[in-house]
Protein backbone atom coordinates (compact mmCIF):
# COMPACT_ATOMS: atom_id res chain seq x y z
CA UNK A 1 0.00 0.00 0.00
CA UNK A 2 3.08 2.23 1.01
CA UNK A 3 4.82 1.26 -2.60
CA UNK A 4 1.18 2.51 -4.35
CA UNK A 5 1.40 5.67 -2.23
CA UNK A 6 5.15 6.50 -3.64
CA UNK A 7 3.71 5.95 -7.15
CA UNK A 8 1.04 8.29 -7.34
CA UNK A 9 3.51 10.86 -5.96
CA UNK A 10 5.43 10.45 -9.17
CA UNK A 11 4.44 12.81 -12.03
CA UNK A 12 3.85 10.07 -14.63
CA UNK A 13 -0.17 10.04 -15.51
CA UNK A 14 0.33 6.47 -16.95
CA UNK A 15 0.64 4.98 -13.42
CA UNK A 16 -3.39 5.96 -12.54
CA UNK A 17 -4.86 3.02 -14.21
CA UNK A 18 -1.90 0.74 -12.76
CA UNK A 19 -2.68 2.15 -9.07
CA UNK A 20 -6.38 2.07 -9.82
CA UNK A 21 -5.92 -1.83 -10.60
CA UNK A 22 -3.60 -2.73 -8.12
CA UNK A 23 -6.19 -0.48 -5.43
CA UNK A 24 -8.96 -2.89 -6.74
CA UNK A 25 -7.58 -6.09 -6.13
CA UNK A 26 -6.18 -5.00 -2.82
CA UNK A 27 -9.75 -4.10 -1.86
CA UNK A 28 -10.67 -7.79 -3.08
CA UNK A 29 -7.79 -9.57 -1.34
CA UNK A 30 -9.34 -12.18 1.33
CA UNK A 31 -6.35 -11.08 3.08
CA UNK A 32 -6.89 -7.50 3.77
CA UNK A 33 -10.78 -8.02 4.24
CA UNK A 34 -9.85 -10.26 7.17
CA UNK A 35 -7.79 -8.34 8.84
CA UNK A 36 -9.18 -4.65 10.43
CA UNK A 37 -5.58 -3.62 10.67
CA UNK A 38 -4.61 -3.73 6.49
CA UNK A 39 -8.63 -2.71 6.27
CA UNK A 40 -7.82 0.48 8.20
CA UNK A 41 -4.48 0.80 6.27
CA UNK A 42 -6.35 0.41 3.34
CA UNK A 43 -8.71 3.60 3.70
CA UNK A 44 -5.73 5.47 4.93
CA UNK A 45 -3.15 5.41 1.54
CA UNK A 46 -6.60 4.89 -0.84
CA UNK A 47 -7.43 8.51 0.80
CA UNK A 48 -3.99 9.63 0.48
CA UNK A 49 -3.59 8.58 -2.88
CA UNK A 50 -7.37 10.36 -3.97
CA UNK A 51 -5.16 13.54 -2.85
CA UNK A 52 -3.26 13.07 -5.71
CA UNK A 53 -4.96 11.19 -8.75
CA UNK A 54 -8.78 11.63 -8.28
CA UNK A 55 -10.17 7.86 -7.78
CA UNK A 56 -13.43 6.03 -8.25
CA UNK A 57 -15.56 6.21 -5.21
CA UNK A 58 -15.69 2.60 -4.52
CA UNK A 59 -12.24 2.44 -4.09
CA UNK A 60 -12.07 4.93 -1.10
CA UNK A 61 -14.25 2.80 1.33
CA UNK A 62 -12.96 -0.22 3.35
CA UNK A 63 -13.26 -3.59 1.89
CA UNK A 64 -16.15 -5.37 3.68
CA UNK A 65 -15.38 -8.14 5.52
CA UNK A 66 -17.89 -11.23 4.68
CA UNK A 67 -18.20 -14.18 7.07
CA UNK A 68 -18.13 -17.54 5.95
CA UNK A 69 -20.81 -19.87 7.55
CA UNK A 70 -18.96 -22.88 6.61
CA UNK A 71 -15.30 -22.08 7.45
CA UNK A 72 -15.09 -24.09 10.34
CA UNK A 73 -17.12 -26.72 9.73
CA UNK A 74 -16.04 -30.17 8.74
CA UNK A 75 -18.29 -31.71 5.90
CA UNK A 76 -18.09 -35.56 5.47
CA UNK A 77 -17.33 -37.27 2.39
CA UNK A 78 -19.79 -38.96 -0.03
CA UNK A 79 -20.23 -41.72 2.12
CA UNK A 80 -19.85 -40.00 5.15
CA UNK A 81 -23.71 -38.26 4.16
CA UNK A 82 -25.23 -41.33 4.50
CA UNK A 83 -23.90 -42.39 8.09
CA UNK A 84 -25.29 -39.12 9.40
CA UNK A 85 -28.26 -39.33 7.74
CA UNK A 86 -28.76 -42.65 9.67
CA UNK A 87 -27.47 -41.04 12.95
CA UNK A 88 -30.08 -38.35 12.20
CA UNK A 89 -32.50 -40.70 11.93
CA UNK A 90 -31.87 -42.71 15.07
CA UNK A 91 -31.84 -39.61 17.07
CA UNK A 92 -33.19 -36.47 15.47
CA UNK A 93 -32.18 -34.13 18.58
CA UNK A 94 -28.72 -33.51 17.33
CA UNK A 95 -28.79 -29.96 15.33
CA UNK A 96 -24.75 -30.79 14.69
CA UNK A 97 -26.16 -33.96 12.64
CA UNK A 98 -28.43 -31.70 10.65
CA UNK A 99 -26.25 -29.26 9.97
CA UNK A 100 -23.38 -31.98 9.05
CA UNK A 101 -26.05 -34.00 6.99
CA UNK A 102 -26.76 -30.56 4.92
CA UNK A 103 -23.57 -29.65 4.14
CA UNK A 104 -22.47 -32.97 3.38
CA UNK A 105 -25.75 -33.03 0.69
CA UNK A 106 -24.99 -29.43 -0.94
CA UNK A 107 -21.18 -30.80 -1.02
CA UNK A 108 -22.87 -33.77 -3.16
CA UNK A 109 -25.01 -31.76 -5.69
CA UNK A 110 -28.44 -33.06 -3.42
CA UNK A 111 -29.40 -29.66 -2.82
CA UNK A 112 -33.54 -30.10 -2.15
CA UNK A 113 -32.48 -32.27 1.16
CA UNK A 114 -29.25 -29.87 2.19
CA UNK A 115 -31.53 -26.86 2.20
CA UNK A 116 -34.95 -29.22 3.71
CA UNK A 117 -32.58 -29.89 6.46
CA UNK A 118 -31.21 -26.31 6.37
CA UNK A 119 -34.90 -25.27 7.00
CA UNK A 120 -36.12 -27.11 9.74
CA UNK A 121 -32.98 -25.89 11.80
CA UNK A 122 -33.04 -22.59 11.12
CA UNK A 123 -37.03 -22.48 12.43
CA UNK A 124 -35.66 -24.89 15.46
CA UNK A 125 -35.09 -23.15 18.77
CA UNK A 126 -31.28 -24.71 18.52
CA UNK A 127 -28.25 -22.54 18.50
CA UNK A 128 -27.16 -23.59 15.25
CA UNK A 129 -30.03 -21.80 13.76
CA UNK A 130 -27.86 -18.88 12.87
CA UNK A 131 -25.72 -20.43 11.16
CA UNK A 132 -28.34 -22.40 9.13
CA UNK A 133 -29.81 -19.24 8.40
CA UNK A 134 -26.95 -17.75 7.29
CA UNK A 135 -26.24 -20.63 4.87
CA UNK A 136 -29.94 -20.48 3.47
CA UNK A 137 -29.19 -16.81 3.19
CA UNK A 138 -26.17 -17.17 1.12
CA UNK A 139 -27.60 -19.91 -1.27
CA UNK A 140 -30.20 -17.77 -1.78
CA UNK A 141 -28.14 -14.76 -2.61
CA UNK A 142 -26.29 -16.79 -4.97
CA UNK A 143 -29.00 -18.56 -6.90
CA UNK A 144 -29.88 -14.63 -7.75
CA UNK A 145 -26.60 -13.47 -8.40
CA UNK A 146 -26.90 -16.60 -11.19
CA UNK A 147 -30.20 -15.67 -12.30
CA UNK A 148 -29.25 -11.78 -13.06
Amino acid sequence: MYQLYLESLRMDASLQDKIIGDLAQLQRSPRVEQDSTLRRQYVIFARLINLRLPLPEGLLTAPVRTEDPLADWHLPEAQGVTEVEASLAKDPCQPDLWLTAALGHLRGGNAARAHQLLRRLAASGYPERAKAQAILARSVAHAYRRAA
